[in-house]
């Protein structure tokens, strides 16, 4: 069993980690990384407080592949440097490590001077919204054209 604290800036709250979870998600908990927490709350009359139980611990990376409804790409025509045919290769060499385990649609918004419009990627190109992904997906359209969107 074990104790952890959670800190998101408002107040810092205690989770009790019960053997069950803890044997197979220890690796999870790492000092000043993120974890994500699926338990149950409830009040705690002992310290006037929260309870809280951990029934699953995610790592941020395993939260977004699970709750992410899409990866939102912006792509204007004027920002990317080479031809719209060389940035379709640059876009798919950096997908595809990421399509085999991947479940979440890719969405472009694409614009040029004639026409904008939304384009939805078919199955096959569902991808995992992994760090790695998302990094090189930055380096490339800068962070303010790539977006992983969550359900409302």
């Amino acid at each position: 069993m074990a104790f952890v604290t959670l800190d998101d800036g408002t107040q810092p709250r205690e989770v009790t980690i019960y053997s069950e979870v803890l044997d197979t998600q220890r690796g999870k908990i790492v000092v000043d990384d993120v974890l994500v927490v699926e338990g149950k709350a409830s009040d705690d009359e002992f310290s006037g407080g929260m309870r809280i139980v951990a029934e699953r611990l995610l790592t941020l990376a395993e939260a977004r592949g699970r709750f992410a409804r899409a990866l939102c790409l912006r792509l204007d025509a004027d920002k990317i440097n080479g031809s719209a045919d060389a940035a379709i290769e640059r876009l798919a060499a950096l997908l595809a490590p990421f399509r085999a385990t991947g479940e979440c649609p890719v969405r472009i918004s694409y614009r040029n001077a004639q026409a904008e419009g939304d384009l939805f990627l078919g199955g096959e190109w569902r991808v995992k919204p992994d760090d790695a992904l998302l990094e090189g997906l930055r380096s490339w359209l800068s962070a303010g054209g790539v977006e992983v969107v969550y359900p409302d």
